[in-house]
Formats: structure tokens, sequence, C-alpha cells
């Protein structure tokens, strides 16, 4: 095993016991390392599996490193506490559901059950969810379960002018975490909050897993929010054996709550800590790597790490510049093709297409569809996320959790049987009076007349059988049963339609997915239901991805981190679209679209492909684009330029001008822009030029010829102004 490794990852996976830090550059083989070190320990230090924790943030690289310690160290892979961080909290609050004060039945709610219950808490509390917007609620309540604050610790928050918003989110959080107690549910963030909450609470209980865990792994520990962060370093206090493997480089999720200081500072923490680079990359070519190097060279906060490759040097990055985004679209489907004619060892499943933005897939989609090109857009909608799936997963999760609300509602009105609110309000009151479940509650209401609906009789026979045939019947068995007795599947199979029977086809899908699940647990308990249910609700969107489908792959670059291509297209490489226009306003959220920027990058095995149009619509209206700053962070000899020839066009449309503010970023207002026929290669609509007056400019009209011309300049810190270019002076900024 260790002779399969290169020195800097021997030195990291047979370093000593405490703090380590494993800084490990894009392709430089980290998932190798991971695996080596637990397999190291194990059969080299005789450390018992069940003692090692190893998180990841995906389930799909938790699945690739347990296949391979099945390769390593045989059985005792499967004793080993790995997932995600996700389902190690969960796997923690089912052990402590009692200090918890969970019931047995515990659902996981997404986003969607969360905005759910969230209309109800605001509705409940008498706000105005036009002033209230549930979607604005999540999104606090989410980024503070991030930073691992409750409903208590918020409310200290209010101060001053916002003390009034804060309190009244803050009566919103309090009831929200009230509501979710109450019908036994949790949402993501509580995973880790609850965990961390019962550790730090209970010190038995602390020392009781400090001592269980002797080992601790993180991976993509860049990519931790404040939260996971306080869960690692609980449950590693004991040894602190806390060995942690990340890039500051690849730190691309602060807008979900990731903080990047956790690993910049893990020295801090650890004084005493043993750092190590992995520099040496497999995966691209010399001029690809040199090229990201030299885009990401440009942040302050990272820590010192170059990486180096033995591949060849390899072609030149491409940099082609389009009119407009179809001509973008057009260019993309060109090399492509190209490619593909030139290297037969090139298929569409090598081949990416990275988008800063999902509405830059459409134009894209359109091209592939009238080429017949196949492909596949990563986070559109799952599987799991389909209106019959979510249908199906109700009446499965009502029967794991007679107490969820959401689900009981759901179900019950999935075909319509009437039970309105004023009807689930009895019910709730009756399960509240009598001490029972919601589900006994409605078997109450509805044998004594409280409510008379014909349709809930037929409901509540289907999921007392799924009940009663538990020991009979395996759980595929069951569900179908259960969706075709209550009449779930007669709605559909009544309707006849194309699109109801493709939903049908889905829930078909979903019992295989049923049945797959069961064979592939080792023994046939009654725990089958709720162990699928975590699965499903565990489950994220790039566990889906399927990489040997015979597909070109689209997705945003967010979506890319983890995966490589032989052929990768970063498209819409434009000022206010990559760097983002939201990103220029701030330093640390331009240093991350910086680190965006060279994620994508550093995914490109043999070819790199950037793209940018000179005009594009956006929010409808079309406007004048400037090139990227990350494309001048790229050394000349790196990079190839194919750039528009505005002389082959000649015209006028209505357009946004373009105007700058002091930090780069652009601001768009009604203007006209005119193309003419130019056959002066010297100065060019769209061009950047500098003035040693006015500084840095991008040309928007021209007029005459040669040194005749006259240029409509405009200039980022003085706005328009009208030049002569044999009196200007103006140089071409490359």
């Amino acid at each position: 095993m260790l002779n399969q490794l290169n020195p800097d990852q021997r030195r990291a996976v047979t370093c000593g016991e405490g703090p380590v830090l494993i800084l490990a550059g894009a392709g430089s083989g980290k998932t190798r390392v991971l695996t080596a070190r637990i397999a190291y320990l194990v059969r080299e230090k005789g450390v018992r599996s069940d003692s090692i924790m190893a998180v990841t943030f995906t389930n799909k690289a938790a699945s690739e490193i347990r296949e391979r310690l099945k390769k390593m160290i045989g059985p005792e892979a499967g004793r080993l506490r790995l997932g995600t961080f996700h389902s190690q909290g969960l796997r923690i609050l089912r052990e402590e559901r009692r200090r918890a004060g969970l019931a047995n039945e515990l659902t996981v709610y997404n986003d969607d059950d969360q905005l759910t219950l969230l209309r109800q808490v605001i509705q409940e509390l008498g706000f105005n969810d036009k002033v209230v917007v549930p979607k604005s609620m999540l999104q606090i309540i989410n980024q503070a379960k991030n930073e691992n604050v409750g409903p208590e610790e918020y409310r200290s928050t209010a101060s001053g002018a916002q003390a009034f918003i804060v309190e009244r989110t803050a009566k919103v959080y309090e009831l929200y975490q009230k509501r979710l107690k109450e019908m036994n549910c949790v949402d993501f963030g509580d995973l880790i909050c609850e965990p961390v909450r019962l550790l730090k609470r209970d010190g038995r209980l602390l020392a009781m897993y400090q001592e269980r865990i002797r080992h601790m792994l993180v991976d993509e520990y860049q990519d931790t929010n404040r939260a996971q962060y306080a869960l690692t370093s609980l449950l590693s206090g004991g040894t602190r054996n806390i060995f942690a493997v990340g890039d500051p480089d690849q730190s691309i999720y602060g807008w979900r709550g990731a903080d990047i200081n956790n690993i910049l500072d893990f020295e801090k923490d650890y004084p005493d800590a043993d750092v190590l680079k992995l520099e040496e990359n497999y995966r691209s070519t010399k001029k690809i790597l040199s090229s990201a190097n030299s885009v990401i060279e440009n942040n302050t906060k990272r820590l010192d790490k170059t990486l180096r490759t033995q591949n060849p040097d390899g072609d030149k990055v491409v940099f082609e510049e389009c009119e407009t985004e179809y001509d973008e679209g057009r260019a993309v489907l060109r090399w492509i093709k190209k490619l593909m004619s030139l290297d037969k060892g090139i298929a569409y499943s090598d081949v990416a297409i990275f988008y800063r933005t999902n509405a830059q897939s459409r134009v894209f989609e359109e091209a592939m569809m009238r080429d017949g090109i196949p492909y596949v857009i990563v986070g559109g909608t799952r599987f799991y996320d389909r209106a019959e799936i979510r249908d199906s997963l109700a009446y499965m999760r009502l029967m794991a959790n007679p107490n969820d609300l959401l689900s009981l509602t759901r179900a019950v009105n999935t075909p319509s049987r009437g039970v309105g609110p004023v009807a689930l309000e009895k019910v709730r009151s009756i399960s509240i009076d009598r001490g029972v479940s919601l589900f006994e509650a409605l078997k109450i209401a509805s044998d004594n007349g409280v409510i008379r609906k014909s349709g809930v009789g037929q409901f509540i026979a289907a999921c007392a059988g799924f009940t009663r045939d538990a020991a009979l019947h395996s759980l595929s068995d069951r569900t179908l049963r259960l969706l075709e007795e209550s009449g779930y599947m007669t709605m559909w199979q009544g309707d006849g339609s194309e699109e109801a029977m493709q939903r049908v086809e889905n829930i078909f899908e979903l019992i295989s997915a049923i049945k797959e699940f069961e064979a592939a647990r080792a023994s046939a308990d009654g725990r089958a239901l709720q162990e699928f249910l975590d699965h499903v609700a565990l489950i994220s969107d790039l566990d889906g991805i399927e990489e040997k489908i015979e597909r070109i792959t689209m997705m945003t670059v967010h979506s890319a981190k983890g995966l490589e291509f032989k052929a990768v297209f970063i498209t819409g490489m434009e000022e206010g679209l990559f760097p983002h226009s939201r990103s220029v306003d701030s330093v640390e959220s331009l240093e991350e679209e910086r680190r965006l920027c060279y994620v994508a990058m550093t995914r490109a095995r043999k070819r790199l492909f950037l793209l940018a149009a000179r005009s594009r619509t956006v929010w409808g209206a079309q406007g004048w684009r400037t090139r990227s700053r990350f494309l001048d962070e790229i050394p000349n000899e790196h990079i190839e330029f194919i750039e528009f020839d505005a002389g082959k066009k000649k015209g006028v449309f209505q357009a946004h001008e373009t105007h700058y503010t002091d930090e780069g970023s652009q601001i768009t207002g009604q203007g006209e822009a005119v193309f003419y026929d130019d056959t002066d290669a010297d100065w060019r609509i769209g061009m950047k030029v500098s003035h040693a007056t006015f500084g840095l400019g991008v040309i928007k009209e021209k007029t005459g010829r040669g040194m005749e011309a006259k240029l409509l300049v405009n200039f980022r810190d003085v706005g328009v102004k009208k030049l002569a270019v044999k009196y200007a002076g103006l140089e071409i900024v490359q």
C-alpha cells in the first residue's frame, strides 16, 4: 500500500498522532491519502476500526472510500464511522435520542418541508408573509444553524435599528423549533447543532464519545461551517487525533456557511500541529496547471502552496471571445466536434460545460438539442424531488413517524379526501388532549364522526395494513400495496395522460430503489423503513452524477467540485458574471470567486477552453460585456486568444450602456450600441484601453478609421468620454 504512494503522500499517511493538517492541492490524491491513512491505522497501528470516525461532504465520496477500504482491510471497513457530517450527526441523535428528547420515530426535513412548516409558523404568529417572507426566514435560520446559533442566542444579537427585525425573526425561529420537536422532526442544521448541544451540555456523554472515537479524519476541511467545526473539535478533544485534509484554494461554499478560517486558523487552534503539503498534481497538463496557479496566486487569504505535475505540457488554454451567448453556444459545439474528430479517445462523457449561473444553461441546451447531442444537467430536478415521489415518501414517512403533521397533511390529501385545515386542527386537538399520535387521532376523529369523509376510511385501512403486515412482507411490497390501496396509484392510472403514466413509471422506479436498498442490507429486521428514509434524506445532488453514461455534462461551477473531465469549457468569462456582480464589492467575496475559477480550471485533464460574449442578454436586457479579470491573470505563454472580429458585423441595436463602479463592477443603464463595418484591427468595440488621465476603459462606439477614428470610451473612474485617436494617446490593454 505505501509503495504506491509518492514521498509526500507516504509522509502524510504515516505521520504520528496528534493534530495533522494535510494541504492537498487539486488532483493531488487526497482521497487516496485519506483512505490509506485509515488502512494504516488499522493494519499497522492496531487501531480498532470502530474507534475511527471519517467525515466527508458527499455520500459518493464516503462510498468510494469504503469500497477502497474493503480491499485493504476487509470486513473491518464495515465497522468504521464513515459518512457525511449529516449522516454522522443523525447517527449520534439516534443513539442518544432520549437525551435529545426525541422519540424513535425521527423524520429529517428537507428545504421544501422547512418552507411548508415556516409558512404555518408565520401564519400561526399572525405575521404577514409578504413582510415576514418564508424563504428569507429559511435562509436566516439555516445560516444561524451553520454558525451553531440557537433561537435565544440569535435573539440576544438584537440591537439598534435592527432590533425589531431580529426579535421578530427570533419568534419565528423559536416556534419553528418547537413545532419540529413536537413532531419528532429535525432539519439538516439540527443534525449538527443538536449533537453539539448534547455534547456541550452533558460532560459524561462527551467523555464517552471522546473515549469511543480515538481518531477523527475530516475531508474537505476548508468547507466546514462553524457548527461542523464545533462537532469535530468536541469529538476529537480527548485524544486530539484530528487529521484534517483540505485546500483553502478550493473553499467555494461561503454562501452556504462554509468558513475558510477553520482551515486558515488550524495552526492557531493546534500550535503543535504537523502541516504537510500534497503539491503534485496527477490530473492536469502543465499548461492548465500553470494557468490555474497564476489565477489563484492573486488571492491573499490562502496558505502557501504551489501545484506541480510530471504530466506533459499539453495544449495552451484557449480563450475565445464570441459576439453573443448564442455564438458562445455554437463555439462550444464546434470545439467539441473538433476535439472528438481529432482524438478518438474523447467521448461525450469526457466533456463538461461549466457556467456560473443556472440561467446560462438554456442556450447550451438548445444548441445540444438542435444537433442531437446527448447531455445531462447536474442540479436539475432530482428524482426524489419530483411531486409523485415526494407524495409517496410522505406516505412512508407517516408510517415511520405518526406524529409528522406535514407528511400526514400531504398524504391524507393526495388524492384529495376533503380533510382541510379545520379538520386537521381538530385532529391535532385530539392528539394533544388524549396524548396519542396524530395518525391515531385521525382514526379517532374518523370513528367518532368528527371527520365525515369517505376517502379517509380507505386511507386509514391502507395505512393499517402497511403496519400489520410488517413481519410478513418486504418494505417494497408493503409500500406498493399502501400506494395502491390508499387510492394514490389509482389517481394517476385513472388520469390516462402521458404525464400521468410517466409519474406511475417513476413510482415503480421508487419501488425498485427500495428493493435494491433491501437487497444491499445485511439483515431483514424492522428498521428497513427508517433506514431507507434516512438514506433518501441524506442524498445530495452530486451523489446522483453518473459518470459512465455517454452524455455531455453541464453544471454550475459549484457543482463541479470533486469531478474531473478530459475537456472542460468554462463559459461566461465576463465581468459581472464571473466574477459575479454580487462579489465585486467585497474582497472576501471576490477571492471566493477566484477560488471558484481555480476549482473550475483544475477539473480539466487535457484541454481547457474559456469563453465569453461581447454582448449578452441578462435579466431580459442586452448589454455589452467586458472580459473577466481572471483572464488577465493568465500569462500569455499559457493561453491562446481567439478574438471576435467586429469587421464581420454591421448594424445598430438597443443595448444597455455599461458604467463602472470604483471597485470595477458594472452597472447598466439604457443606451444604444453601434456595430460598424470595421476592417481596422487596431481599435475595436469592446476593447480595453488605458488613458494617461482617465485610466482604464472600454471602447463602446467608433466612427472613422485609422488615426482619424473617433472613439466613445467608457472609463471606469470618470464615465464616458469621446476621444480622437490621433490626440488621445490611448494604449491597448491586453
